[in-house]
């Protein structure tokens, strides 16, 4: 058997030894209180209304910090959700929706995330303690890119959905484990495909 053949079988099996034994890294999730927690729980179990007072006061306990803006936001927007939605084929989809007065609100708590998220960014620089602010602020584009896609404002939704992708990855570049921003890029994807 020459050299050449041996070897080649024995670094296979060092290479796929290795790759075996890397390990990948653990996903983060963001590190939110039990109150947004339960917050969330609201939003998901259809209990909007409720969310929307709990997150009502999280934000007088933490007005300085985007996480009760953003609650209030995601509960609004399920809310707009039913709202325009059409149910066909036995599916549900969210068509148009017209501009409201309600709509300022909306736009109103979307614009005080992104002004939070970026005060903390400033404050603190541009470190991986900050990635969840990047993340919030880009949820906060989000918010403005799906209001506006219902409105059919196909600009400004794809305007505000490539700056929320901007921060996303931004996010995942200061923690490359952070599965939020992940997801929220998985969606951007797969929305922009």
């Amino acid at each position: 058997m020459s050299r050449r053949a041996f070897f080649h079988p024995l670094l296979t099996l060092f290479l796929t030894a290795a790759l075996f034994s890397v390990r990948p890294a653990a996903a983060q999730n963001l590190n939110i209180t039990p109150a947004a927690q339960s917050i969330l729980d609201q939003i998901y179990s259809g209990d909007l209304t409720a969310a929307i007072d709990s997150a009502h006061k999280l934000q007088q306990d933490r007005p300085d910090h985007p996480i009760g803006y953003l609650l209030e936001e995601e509960a609004l927007s399920w809310q707009i959700w039913c709202t325009s939605a059409e149910f066909k084929y036995n599916m549900s989809y969210a068509r148009h929706r017209a501009k409201l007065p309600a709509d300022d609100h909306y736009l109103d708590l979307a614009s005080k995330i992104i002004q939070l998220s970026e005060h903390h960014i400033a404050a603190s620089g541009d470190t991986a303690a900050t990635a969840d602010m990047h993340f919030y602020a880009g949820m906060g584009d989000a918010f403005y890119a799906r209001l506006y896609g219902l409105r059919a404002e196909t600009k400004l939704a794809a305007r505000y959905g490539v700056r929320a992708r901007e921060r996303l990855i931004r996010a995942e570049a200061l923690n490359p484990n952070l599965a939020d921003a992940d997801f929220g890029l998985g969606l951007y994807n797969y929305y922009a495909d």
